[in-house]
């Protein structure tokens, strides 16, 4: 969730992949170093899918909280 929030508040403002990879490099050596986690643990799936489940999900309306 770390990795995934600061590429959205950080990563879509970069204009190229240099930059994009720069900051992969720096979040994964940041996770190794802090977390003590390695690559594969961090990125053990292909893709990340979230949901709203707060309220259950059969709830017309998602009000943001």
């Amino acid at each position: 969730m770390w990795i995934h929030e600061n590429k959205r508040v950080f990563g879509d403002r970069l204009i190229d992949n240099k930059d994009r990879d720069w900051l992969d490099s720096v979040l994964l050596e940041q996770c190794q170093t802090t977390f003590g986690l390695a690559k594969e643990e961090v990125f053990n799936a292909t893709r990340i899918i979230f949901g709203d489940y707060m309220q259950g999900i059969d709830v017309e309306t998602r009000i943001y909280a």
